[in-house]
């Protein structure tokens, strides 16, 4: 017996295109696996040869793909002069005539030279020859032969039986090869199946895409990979990326580019010897630049027909996926749409749960929860934080004035204007009524302060306009930051709230910031 890996290899090359795995070294070990059970089968057709006929040789050889050469596959010898792991020439000898021709080769009384039985390496004084051509898929795929070192040996009777043992080893390829091929896709729609249910798994939107770009890596060996989606303003956005250093998450993508025309066709983008073909559409911004790329490939993403679509797209430096990785990854961002659905109706939910209706920032209940979230990192990590409360001056006056109607749009253009003037970390909620109260992770009073001012002005200047007229708002506010003004939850509140008391008593329209000289 001979090495399995090499074995494998040898016999079935790059005729596997039936091999089914999701990565390359799955389809080796299933190769392995085929061939030993390959193996095992022609070993025993071999010896039973051997037991029956009694001969000097007995051997399978398999043509290579070039056409140009053969290997012995296995052989049960009285000679050790067989060049086992060798490339033989089909050029000139028996083999080659067999390969030929596909026809069987009976030589009687055999006197020709030893380039003719090039299956061993020096003279062997062989007298008679039997070669039978063992067929698969049409074509001669290798030959069985048998060899003596007598004259006139092998009968008709002979040739028969060595016909009935190539037919043996054509059904043990087909049968063993059928066998591979139902074992694999077995693999294939389990791991299929568990990357589903792992997918399913994710609640939140960007864990969902990064695990799922994660498997994909695991498999395609991408360089770059940017998954977008359509926002709630109809932009399609950069939510998750991986293998860039610079930052692009968010970023909106233009309308004039690959991305769009994929989403716009529902067509996937297969682009080959991408680096050395003159782009003029970009992919995804002329700012998004992406150097070095041989392969890319778009996937749109469409989930509630035109609600939510957007892209998968992979970049690769080299040759990229196989058209059966291809297909694997269709097939998987299949499941990475039904994954995102699920993640965008529990952010829905999770939306509802922690925002307020009216004005859209968080509700008072996950303020709490944020607050006692970021005061136990403070304490944790030594982390600062400011808390700043604000309150709409006399927005009891606007309600009775204007009425309740324009008292809800003051309160959705003030949040509005708070939630454009924060950073993405700062959390901005409604307090209760006509108050808010916003958080600045890793801020101290001084710069709070600073913000909040420049927030007070913005909000004096803003004019409210509605269909019977237009007014404009003042808001006051108070400051504290953790550690300096409080150590738990109570204490910081009660400093920003006596700070918000004292500049609604100074005259509203103004900032107090606690430990301030009032």
């Amino acid at each position: 017996m001979y090495d399995i890996k090499e074995g494998a290899k040898r016999v079935f090359g790059e005729e596997e295109d039936s091999l089914l795995a999701l990565k390359s070294e799955k389809r080796e070990e299933n190769l392995q696996q085929t061939y030993k059970l390959f193996e095992e089968k022609l070993f025993v057709i071999l010896e039973r040869i051997k037991d029956f006929l009694s001969p000097y040789t007995v051997c399978f050889v398999k043509i290579k793909e070039d056409g140009k050469f053969y290997r012995i596959v296995e052989a049960i010898s009285d000679n050790e002069y067989l060049r086992y792991n060798e490339d033989i020439s089909l050029e000139q000898g028996v083999i080659g005539w067999i390969a030929k021709y596909g026809k069987n080769l009976n030589l009687k009384d055999y006197r020709g030279s030893k380039d003719s039985l090039n299956y061993y390496d020096r003279y062997v004084p062989i007298k008679s020859f039997l070669g039978e051509p063992v067929f698969l898929n049409g074509r001669v795929f290798g030959v069985i032969f048998i060899d003596d070192l007598e004259s006139d040996i092998f009968t008709k009777e002979t040739e028969n039986i060595l016909k009935i043992s190539a037919s043996q080893i054509e059904d043990a390829l087909q049968n063993t090869r059928l066998l591979q091929q139902i074992n694999q896709q077995s693999k294939e729609f389990k791991a299929l199946y568990d990357a589903s249910k792992k997918m399913l798994t994710y609640v939140k939107l960007w864990e969902t895409i990064d695990g799922f770009l994660d498997l994909l890596k695991s498999f395609t060996k991408y360089d770059y990979a940017i998954v977008t989606l359509k926002d709630e303003e109809g932009y399609q956005r950069i939510r998750v990326q991986k293998g860039f250093n610079e930052e692009i998450l968010d970023k909106i993508v233009a309308e004039d580019t690959l991305a769009f025309w994929t989403i716009k066709h529902r067509t996937v983008l297969d682009i080959k010897d991408y680096s050395e073909k003159k782009r003029k559409v970009p992919l995804l911004s002329n700012e998004i630049k992406i150097k070095g790329i041989n392969r890319l490939i778009i996937i749109p993403i469409i989930i509630d027909n035109e609600e939510k679509e957007g892209t998968l797209m992979l970049c690769y430096k080299e040759e990229g996926p196989t058209e059966y990785e291809k297909n694997l990854l269709e097939i998987l961002t299949n499941q990475l749409t039904i994954a995102i659905a699920k993640a965008l109706y529990v952010e829905k939910i999770d939306l509802m749960a922690t925002t307020d209706g009216l004005t859209g920032v968080y509700n008072h209940r996950h303020f709490q929860e944020r607050l006692n979230e970021i005061l136990e990192r403070g304490k944790r990590y030594g982390e600062i934080f400011s808390l700043i409360l604000l309150d709409i001056d006399f927005f009891k006056k606007v309600n009775d004035t204007y009425g309740h109607p324009i008292g809800d749009l003051v309160l959705k253009k003030v949040s509005q204007k708070i939630k454009s003037s924060t950073r993405k970390i700062d959390i901005v909620a409604r307090y209760g009524g006509e108050e808010f109260a916003i958080i600045l992770p890793q801020s101290n009073k001084e710069s709070a302060y600073k913000f909040a001012e420049r927030l007070r002005k913005e909000i004096s200047e803003m004019t409210i306009v509605f269909e019977s007229g237009k007014l404009n708002v003042t808001v006051s506010m108070g400051v504290a930051d953790f550690p300096s003004d409080g150590k738990d939850k109570v204490e910081l509140i009660d400093k920003a709230d006596k700070c918000l008391y004292e500049a609604k008593k100074q005259g509203r329209n103004r900032v107090i910031i606690a430990g301030m000289d009032i």
